[in-house]
């Protein structure tokens, strides 16, 4: 899916039956991943904020699953993906909510940027 900072990449996967993000990353980054981890626990519980599902590690890396998200607000504002499934109002609307979320628990994000807005689109049927 992509390439994070300090050598984070992030795949596609599959937990308990479900399409998730991957990040894996090197033993430089374990305290970076661990505070992150923290604090996505802790705001796990918003539906304007990424899900957290698990951590796992081996000798190499640490991986952590999190909720897959069809595109970013990158994606949206180049048209690559279905910009008439959500409004531009809507998508200020919950990411303001999500932040506000984050805030509510003393979290600052500190990386806010159109490739970090993640949207989950609804589903074509």
């Amino acid at each position: 899916l992509g390439k994070g900072c300090e050598g984070t990449f992030v795949y596609r996967g599959e937990f308990d039956n479900r399409k998730v993000a991957v990040k894996r990353l090197l033993p430089e980054c374990f305290n970076f991943a661990d505070r992150e981890v923290s604090l996505l626990r802790e705001s796990d519980a918003h539906p304007h904020v990424i899900r957290y599902f698990c951590m796992e590690q081996d000798r190499m890396f640490r991986y952590i699953a999190l909720e897959l998200c069809q595109a970013t607000l990158s994606d949206y504002v180049e048209g690559k993906c279905n910009t008439s499934a959500i409004k531009p109002l809507e998508i200020l609307k919950q990411a303001t909510l999500g932040l506000a979320h984050l805030h509510s628990l003393d979290i600052v994000h500190r990386d806010i940027k159109p490739h970090n807005v993640l949207l989950s689109l609804p589903d074509k049927r």
